[in-house]
């Protein structure tokens, strides 16, 4: 999926429901009933917290090219507030797609429930309200949601820990921008030795900040997309058959610039990750600026077709550093890519067949 957004032809760079939003009849808002927001409240509230925890990311991995070398080649990488960053970034994204419910609910008379306790989280209230399009939006926005829920939950309920990761090129230790930055959920495998979770990263991967900003600031428009369309269709469905939404919404010139600034700098990220995420397409912002208009391209799927734009988006060799918080019990631990190697597979003209990742052969 791609997203091309222009602030001459939209008004702005939000995700496309901000729009819709903008347009609501009277006759479909019930979140007086509800006890809630508007659904505009709502929504600018819960994207502000995510755009938000973007700022506090991005200015933490800055840091992380930023920190000095010594002669040695070595640097003392902090990564604590960095973690809490991206904590903070996963409950805000979270969070966001509850309040995409919330929004569902409040377009929606709440006499509709006719159970004798209604649910109290939004996505089962409107399951029970046979809410034409909510299982239409549940759907589509499932396989995103399930890139990051079990992340999320694994620290809420099952003792999950961030950990973090720096990947560096040994030739090129001081070279600030060829630093991969990322993090894994630290889990414990059958010989109880720490490492990579089993069943988030297959007890041997990372997520690099370069990959995961990008996916999660691509998602955030495609959860956007499908929200709209979920709501245009409840309001024809039961308001107004005819309902369009407006195509241009103006708004200030420093909201633009908020949304202009993070696309800015998730889009100038270095274009570098872990060996097992190039194995599969990879998630791509681009901002123009073309005669005063700026432009937003989001691609959810970027594939690698050659060799060199595969060799030059991944490091190979590459030296590992890793951060372990010790719990007075355990004595052993698993480091995520070692004795991993990338195994490509290509034609004559040097186009990617395959790409994956194996245990280096003893």
């Amino acid at each position: 999926m791609k997203f091309t957004l222009s602030v001459a032809q939209q008004g702005n760079l939000y995700p496309s429901v901000y729009n819709c939003l903008r347009s609501l009849p009277d006759c479909a808002l019930h979140h007086a009933d509800h006890g809630l927001r508007h659904p505009l409240g709502i929504y600018s509230l819960s994207l502000g917290r995510v755009v938000q925890a973007f700022k506090v990311v991005l200015d933490e991995n800055d840091k992380i090219y930023q920190a000095p070398t010594d002669s040695n080649g070595r640097c003392n990488f902090e990564t604590d507030t960095l973690l809490k960053a991206q904590q903070e970034l996963l409950d805000a994204l979270m969070a966001h797609i509850d309040d995409c419910y919330q929004i569902l609910k409040v377009l929606y008379p709440a006499n509709r429930n006719g159970e004798r306790k209604p649910a109290h989280f939004a996505h089962l209230w409107l399951s029970q309200a046979k809410h034409p399009t909510v299982r239409f939006f549940k759907d589509q926005i499932k396989p995103y949601r399930e890139t990051f829920a079990p992340i999320d939950n694994k620290m809420k309920h099952e003792h999950g820990r961030l950990r973090s990761i720096v990947m560096r090129h040994p030739a090129l230790l001081n070279v600030p921008h060829m630093r991969i930055a990322g993090y894994f959920v630290e889990g414990v495998d059958k010989h109880q030795a720490l490492g990579p979770d089993r069943e988030i990263h297959e007890g041997k991967y990372a997520i690099s900040f370069h990959h995961d900003l990008r996916h999660h600031f691509v998602h955030l428009y495609t959860v956007g997309h499908f929200l709209a369309l979920a709501l245009i269709d409840v309001i024809k469905i039961e308001y107004l058959p005819d309902f369009k939404p407006e195509q241009y919404v103006s708004v200030s010139q420093a909201q633009i610039e908020e949304i202009k600034n993070v696309a800015e700098r998730i889009a100038s990220l270095p274009f570098l990750f872990y060996m097992n995420e190039v194995t599969k397409p990879v998630p791509s912002v681009e901002l123009l600026t073309i005669n005063e208009d700026i432009t937003l391209i989001l691609h959810e799927k970027l594939v690698f077709k050659t060799l060199a734009s595969l060799h030059s988006s991944t490091l190979n060799p590459y030296h590992i550093e890793i951060q372990y918080k010790g719990d007075d019990v355990s004595r052993s631990w698993k480091l995520p890519y070692i004795g991993l190697q990338m195994n490509i597979i290509v034609n004559r003209q040097d186009e990617i067949l395959e790409v994956r990742v194996t245990e280096q052969k003893k």
